[in-house]
């Protein structure tokens, strides 16, 4: 569904993001990995039309999309960027609310059972959804901001480094739950994340991004026997697994 071509991005005149082309189908996992400062947050942001692009276009059904993030959440996308960004002096149930802001007119029953299928994902946001965002723990911040995120609907989300200072159990258990809506309701992921090993377990191929290129791409399950990746990402154990 998600079809980026010789995207360019940058700061200034510090180009960060060259020539760069990748794609995402329906229902499809697809994971970004590289070293830090490869552009990979960069990239996510210029698809979302968060952090403009100076080139190259991005497609969402074939159609071309205008370089503003209203646009591209009308589109069906939606980010979940590494510092969560929630409103912090807010409930849970009023930071969901919120997410559905381009759907404020739509029936106030339908938002509610939006927001309950949030509380089945993650039923700890229910038993907190009076609390202030901040109170939340690191794990419980990650499931609210995901879930935040899917109250506007989407049909293909973009996860910024989502197992960031999160204990491992806690990383899996999110990922177990967006693999479901992945094979259960057709949800699209573009999953960036410094965890290779997880990322590639996770999903179906993966792209390797190197100083804003494309250094390497395929299936996920190749990619993580590749002596490249498993020399610069997985380390040595790897070889022994």
């Amino acid at each position: 569904m998600l079809v980026v071509r010789d995207l360019n991005a940058g700061y200034g005149r510090s180009e960060v993001i060259r020539g760069l082309s990748l794609r995402v189908d329906a229902g499809e996992a697809v994971a970004v990995i590289g070293p830090n400062g490869a552009g990979k947050t960069t990239l996510l942001n210029a698809v979302m039309g968060t952090h403009a692009e100076t080139g190259g276009e991005v497609q969402v059904d074939g159609q071309v999309l205008a370089r503003t993030t209203g646009d591209r959440l009308r589109a069906g996308m939606a980010l979940v960027p590494e510092r969560r960004e929630l409103f912090g002096s807010l409930s849970v149930l009023d930071n969901l609310r919120l997410g559905a802001y381009l759907r404020r007119h739509s029936p106030s029953q339908r938002l509610r059972e939006d927001i309950a299928f949030v509380f089945s994902l993650f039923p700890v946001l229910q038993e907190r959804q009076t609390q202030w965002a901040q109170t939340l723990s690191g794990g419980e911040q990650q499931m609210l901001a995901i879930g935040r995120a899917l109250m506007s609907q989407p049909r293909l989300l973009l996860l910024d480094e989502p197992s960031t200072g999160l204990a491992p159990r806690i990383t899996l258990q999110i990922l177990q739950a967006l693999d479901r809506l992945r094979t259960g309701r057709g949800l699209s992921l573009l999953l960036v994340e410094q965890n290779a090993r997880l990322a590639l377990q996770f999903t179906s191929r993966a792209y390797v991004l190197e100083m804003g290129e494309v250094a390497l791409q395929g299936p996920s399950h190749e990619l993580s026997e590749d002596p490249r990746v498993v020399e610069s990402y997985l380390g040595s154990e790897a070889r022994h697994a």
